[in-house]
């Protein structure tokens, strides 16, 4: 992969290199000379500059003018940040050298031992390598992919203020790094971790507008994050997107739940915190769609969205079977009223779970689509027939 892309950028290269040949030629235009040449003589042609010459006069050892003359000779943004990290990456080669010694002569039968210190050394060294790019490239020192990221959430918001708020998220994944690093992120390290992302975004919060906070919040927090990810087949509008999103960042503010803390306690609060919840999020939708949200948030519904859609069967199928599961899941809990043997209760349960499979079969359009459903998101159909281990036999005296 390195050769290819060392091709392709030498290719590119020369191409940019020929082509400011050309308009460096036709900037000169004809040479003046003392006589016009006679009519019919051959007409002067007018050399120009070979690719190495003009290579060479695009050299610089001051970096930030080395980029800039890359830019005035017309390569794109990526090929110039390739070039321009080359020459970082050699200033910091001997260091980099100078901290694997002794790595590269480890068994490869053996773990590799890790030094602590030298780790840490190797991060403070990449990061001393980014902040040296970014302070010759500035914004262009992030790839497209890195750029896209740093920059959701902040579209309209002001470049001094975009630089800000991602030096605060550069400080903050250095920090997480540190963290991860060390191997302390049990319960006390994400005590530890969560603070650290309170105090950050208290920072950018001082940095944006109420109204950009907002925007950048919807964009990057964990909070939409998931909702994005739970609600994607239930086709939020704009406006029902963040009244949901205020109601369950509250819900989270006010909980500030670590799962490695749960104590019977918290687990009490946030179930009786869940149903209010629930309760502000259907005053907010209405009824109807508040029952489609339900719906959305199930990750069995998700699974079989997925699935009908894969199968390419009507899009109302997934609604159908999800109806179907809660009628049956609902039957269950009665079915067992009455039984007076363990193998009469074991019958209803199997005679319910055969109705339920005549039921979905024609839906998923036979055997193979109950198959498929059976592992994505029909997982209820065998959870009607609970695995029972054998019954003991009887003690003999």
């Amino acid at each position: 992969m390195k050769l290819i892309f060392r091709l392709v950028l030498m290719v590119s290269l020369l191409a940019n290199v020929a082509l400011l040949g050309v308009l460096v030629a036709a900037k000169r235009g004809p040479a003046a000379g003392p006589a016009s040449p006679a009519v019919g003589a051959p007409a002067e042609r007018q050399v120009a500059p070979s690719p190495g010459e003009l290579w060479t006069a695009l050299q610089s050892d001051d970096l930030p003018e080395y980029a800039t003359r890359l830019r005035e000779a017309g390569f794109p943004p990526h090929v110039v940040r390739a070039l321009v990290r080359q020459r970082i990456e050699a200033q910091f080669a001997e260091r980099r050298k100078a901290l694997d010694e002794g790595s590269q002569n480890e068994a490869f039968w053996k773990v590799a031992s890790l030094d602590p210190r030298r780790t840490a050394a190797r991060r403070a060294l990449a990061r001393e390598e980014a902040a040296a790019l970014r302070a010759v490239l500035g914004d262009e020192a992030a790839d497209g992919m890195q750029a896209t990221y740093e920059s959701r959430g902040l579209g309209g918001v002001a470049p001094e203020k975009k630089a800000q708020v991602r030096e605060v998220m550069r400080e903050l994944n250095d920090r997480r790094s540190d963290l991860f690093a060390a191997g302390t992120v049990g319960p006390g390290g994400q005590q530890e971790l969560r603070a650290l992302e309170k105090a950050a975004r208290d920072k950018i919060a001082a940095i944006l507008s109420p109204a950009e906070m907002q925007q950048y919040e919807l964009a990057t927090s964990r909070t939409a994050e998931s909702m994005r990810l739970e609600l994607s087949v239930f086709n939020a509008t704009e406006a029902e997107f963040k009244a949901v999103y205020e109601i369950r960042r509250a819900f989270e503010d006010r909980l500030e739940l670590d799962r490695a803390a749960f104590t019977p306690e918290t687990a009490r609060q946030r179930e009786v915190a869940q149903r209010e919840m629930n309760e502000q999020i259907k005053l907010a939708l209405g009824a109807e769609r508040a029952a489609e949200y339900e719906r959305a948030t199930d990750y069995s519904y998700r699974q079989t969205s997925q699935l009908v859609a894969r199968l390419e069967l009507p899009a109302e199928t997934a609604g159908q079977l999800y109806a179907i599961q809660k009628e049956f899941q609902q039957r269950r809990q009665e079915v067992g009223k009455g039984a007076t043997s363990r193998e009469e209760m074991m019958a209803r349960m199997q005679a319910l779970q055969q109705e339920a499979l005549t039921k979905v079969t024609p839906l998923l359009g036979g055997e193979r689509g109950v198959t498929a459903y059976k592992r994505y998101g029909g997982q209820w159909i065998e959870n009607l027939v609970p695995r029972m281990s054998p019954a003991r036999p009887a003690a003999t005296h």
